[in-house]
């Protein structure tokens, strides 16, 4: 086999095996990706926006979606999700169940993030190909990836890569037309990954900013960062304000909501997290290493492969103290609570952000980048093939985010019987966990197209239930 079909071959041999590593329930159980809460609520999420386009009745309106009522504009109670409604949507052409186009679109999400961080690699960082399909094998596969599957929202990062990717590409020395299609490419992106997931384009925002104050304060990067902001001095003006326009629908919704979370400590990223994962290499290595109990704040990417990580920033004597600089202030900044206090009293939107362990996704693009400088310095073959097999084999956890089925989803919603006269219905639920039964009743209400008093979503308001008939009303005493 010659140089030209290794490359053609590897990259998709490595997504092969990274898609099988986290698919596997899926893929030979029927697993559903998530749990019976957030699982289910994001695919409601992406099933309204199909029913809108289909003019049903409860769900007429984009904004709207058809629980708390009647409270308007409950679709930005949460995450848009609107990028994620682009590619399920031409699923559910095809596809008559909600739950069967979920595990597509599911697919589909973990396909782009690969494809996206080895074009980001490849293409916009100049690695090779084996270095590159190690990269974007650990984005989209890697240990905190699996370790936020009940958030499906946060499989959505591709829109934040390819937007990055679109402004590594400006280049001074081509046209101006190149140039003005990388900017608005670029922004196109950023807008896709707000409309879709907020968290990802808040933080994509921070660090932009956190990244421009450390260049402004090294003198010797300042000068660079005044040509580059001189040279694009208009293109940043235009579309910076195109991105204005674009984002005002969801800012003026968002702010109509005024929704806010209650700052508390257990919000904080948790350091023990950068050494505690599901990784069966990492507990056989390290028997304590799953320090904290709460899944999603287990944060580590293999304790190995960290090493590896770290060497790879380091290589680049240029910048390696700029990046390192970087990671240590977002590390300080979630984790610390006068400077996490600080920053959701003063940053806009950060009130509205938990971070826990997903401001690591703010560090997996440094992090894709430093596995792949390590591999591109290594030049023993031998040494090369061990380091790619402990990457890849630290990724290896058990399946602990695949948690329903699409057979128990329309058995509990089976369960409710609800009489045909009624067009708004309300359940006082007294047995938990709650926030399953109210993802059942999303499910109800959409089905049985009536309206529903109870909901689920990021931002829970109070709820009135003499809205419904006194016959519409339900209780819900025993769990099934």
């Amino acid at each position: 086999m010659n140089g030209k079909s290794i490359k053609c071959i590897f990259p998709f041999f490595i997504f092969i095996i990274g898609l099988l590593m986290f698919l596997y329930p899926m893929l030979f159980w029927n697993k559903m990706p998530g749990d019976l809460g957030d699982g289910r609520f994001i695919n409601y999420v992406l099933e309204h926006g199909w029913l809108w386009l289909n003019r049903v009745d409860i769900h007429s309106s984009f904004w709207t979606m058809p629980f708390f009522y009647p409270n308007q504009n409950t679709l930005a109670y949460s995450d848009i999700m609107f990028g994620g409604m682009i590619l399920y949507v031409p699923v559910r052409f095809f596809v008559d169940s909600p739950q069967i186009a979920l595990q597509i679109w599911f697919v589909l999400c973990v396909t782009l993030n690969y494809i996206s961080a080895y074009l980001l690699l490849r293409k916009g960082l100049k690695f090779d190909f084996a270095p590159s399909s190690i990269g974007a094998f650990l984005f989209a596969f890697g240990l905190p990836r699996q370790n936020q599957i009940n958030h499906l929202q946060l499989l959505t990062q591709f829109y934040m890569i390819f937007s990055i990717f679109s402004f590594l590409k400006l280049d001074m020395q081509k046209s101006k037309l190149h140039n003005h299609i990388c900017f608005l490419c670029g922004v196109i992106f950023f807008v896709l990954q707000i409309y879709t997931s907020f968290y990802f384009g808040w933080f994509m925002v921070f660090g932009l900013i956190l990244f421009i104050i450390i260049l402004f304060c090294s003198p010797s990067l300042k000068s660079k960062l005044f040509d580059f902001l001189k040279y694009y001095k208009n293109e940043l003006i235009i579309y910076s304000f195109l991105t204005i326009i674009f984002l005002y629908p969801l800012i003026s919704h968002y702010i109509a909501v005024g929704a806010q979370l209650n700052w508390i400590s257990s919000f904080l990223f948790k350091f023990t997290g950068l050494v505690s994962s599901n990784s069966l290499l990492d507990n056989y290595i390290f028997p304590k290493n799953n320090l904290l109990s709460i899944p999603e704040n287990r944060v580590g990417i293999g304790l190995l492969t960290s090493v590896f990580i770290l060497i790879g920033l380091l290589k680049n004597s240029k910048y390696n103290k700029h990046i390192i600089l970087f990671i240590v202030l977002i590390l300080c900044i979630f984790g610390i609570k006068l400077l996490n206090f600080t920053l959701y009293i003063i940053v806009p939107g950060a009130s509205a952000i938990r971070a826990c362990g997903r401001m690591i996704f703010l560090l997996m693009p440094i992090y894709i980048y430093g596995i792949a400088n390590f591999l591109k310095n290594i030049n023993n073959k031998k040494v090369f093939c061990i380091a790619v097999f402990i990457i890849i084999l630290e990724q290896l956890a058990f399946p602990n985010q695949y948690n329903w089925t699409k057979a128990e989803n329309e058995n509990r919603i089976k369960a409710y019987n609800i009489p045909k006269s009624c067009k708004i219905i309300y359940y006082d639920i007294k047995v938990s966990p709650e926030w399953i039964y109210q993802n059942d009743l999303l499910w109800v209400s959409s089905i049985n197209n009536i309206y529903l008093i109870n909901g689920y979503s990021g931002y829970m308001p109070s709820t009135d239930k003499t809205f419904a008939q006194p016959e519409c009303r339900f209780e819900i005493k025993e769990s099934f």
